[in-house]
């Protein structure tokens, strides 16, 4: 049911917003058409973009074509798909989720497929050559970029040839324990702690930020410091962290790993997820949990603990109240099982409890309304790419970072580029869309 339907045709921004808004009421950042004789940076990935005629930038001035304010009105998108589908059927179940996140992981296991489908197993053991290679051709591409001045420093200036050398130099993998970011941390996309900007693209994009790490996330230390600089690998992403803005909790026991490696969490919902309110209740209910404003914050659900009966807790989970269940909670000196009713949290959702339906996906999606655009998480903002992380994983899917290997994680695909006319197209999206929930993809953009 879950699908992913290919648009690989270049046209400009404007047709594949009106599209969108038509399909799911999206609130979608917009981005120009980057240089496609070049390569693009989407979620940490370097990848060749596809030849078509798109200019390299485009402003976009007013709202897109074909739509207007009430396109980013909830209700109005509610109205408008109940009288074509039943909003309340679930499409599918979180034991059919998991199977289809399971058959990611394996249809990318394979030798002949390269493919990137799912997100990174931090439970699975590290390649070393494998991730060394994939660093260093990262590395290459973006030391050759900084050689020919097309990446300088934020202010303009070149990179110095001692600045070069930490890009050139030989990363030293040494995978440690699993630890828990306490607080919203910047993936940093080379070993470098300022920002970076393209001398003929948009020069207000950080092109140094691969992705944000949100609080109560794990994440992996994989070698030592450096220029007070940490590679780190998380669920999402590899990159490096600067260790004087990273707060970091101990490292995960067994009983810790294993639920915050699994597929059972709680989810403050993004709209609640505000610091300011977070922090001026911390003082009443004595739990201080960092939340994130971008993508809603989640803690996993605790199935097992040391010193409490594993009896006790089975009944506390099956009867799944509020009073009863635990959740992990990371701080800096230590994890507790804390009782998700001393959160406090005002709404709270669950994988386990929120059925995939279209109702809901369009009430997850319209909660990301407003949220500041950032390429890579820069400036604390949301892609495209992770927008789409962000409202499937309320539902339990694993979706991968970049934009491209998303378009490659559905039940399968439609090229409308071999579709000329128009009408054609929206038969087949409309005939597509009786079947699931539908993504529209192109190059760079999802």
């Amino acid at each position: 049911m879950f699908m992913i339907n290919r648009y690989a045709h270049h046209e400009c921004h404007s047709y594949l917003l009106t599209l969108c808004f038509y399909l799911l009421g999206c609130s979608v950042g917009i981005v120009g058409c980057n240089d496609l004789s070049a390569f693009s940076k989407d979620g940490g990935e370097v990848v060749p973009h596809q030849q078509g005629s798109c200019p390299k930038e485009r402003d976009l001035l007013g709202l897109p074509q074909g739509t207007d304010e009430l396109h980013h009105d909830l209700d109005y998108w509610i109205d408008h798909w109940a009288s074509q589908f039943d909003l309340e059927e679930v499409l599918l179940s979180p034991v059919e989720i998991q199977a289809h996140n399971q058959a990611l992981r394996e249809g990318q296991s394979h030798v002949a497929d390269r493919e990137v489908r799912a997100q990174i197993e931090l439970k699975k053991p590290i390649d070393p050559e494998e991730l060394s290679t994939k660093i260093k051709a990262r590395l290459d591409y973006l030391t050759d970029l900084m050689i020919r001045q097309k990446y300088v420093k934020w202010e303009g200036e070149p990179f110095t040839t001692e600045e070069l050398t930490s890009f050139k130099g030989e990363q030293l993998l040494t995978p440690s324990e699993l630890r828990v970011a306490i607080n919203e941390i910047q993936i940093l996309c080379g070993p470098y702690a300022g920002q970076i900007k393209k001398t003929d693209g948009d020069s207000t994009i950080d092109r140094n930020s691969c992705t944000r790490i949100k609080p109560q996330s794990p994440l992996q230390l994989l070698g030592p410091s450096r220029d007070g600089l940490r590679l780190v690998r998380t669920r999402l992403a590899i990159g490096w962290i600067r260790e004087d803005q990273a707060q970091l909790s101990p490292p995960l026991n067994a009983h810790q790993l294993r639920d915050y490696l699994g597929n059972s969490f709680y989810y403050q919902s993004p709209e609640r997820s505000d610091l300011a309110k977070a922090t001026a209740k911390d003082d009443q209910r004595g739990v201080s949990l960092s939340t994130s404003p971008l993508g809603g914050t989640r803690v996993p659900h605790v199935t097992s603990i040391d010193g409490l009966d594993q009896a006790s807790l089975t009944e506390e989970n099956d009867r799944g109240s509020e009073s009863t269940s635990r959740v992990w909670v990371a701080y800096q000196d230590r994890i507790e099982a804390v009782p998700l009713s001393e959160l406090g949290w005002d709404e709270v959702t669950s994988t386990d409890q929120t059925p995939l339906t279209r109702r809901a996906v369009l009430e997850v999606i319209f909660s990301h309304l407003n949220q500041p655009y950032g390429l890579g998480g820069g400036g604390g903002g949301v892609d495209c790419s992770r927008l789409v992380v962000n409202t499937l994983e309320r539902f339990g899917f694993e979706a991968p970072r970049y934009s491209g290997h998303q378009a490659n994680m559905g039940t399968f695909s439609i090229d409308l580029s071999e579709r000329p006319s128009l009408r054609e197209r929206l038969n087949l999206l409309n005939a597509s869309l009786e079947r699931g929930i539908v993504l529209l993809y192109l190059p760079g953009h999802i």
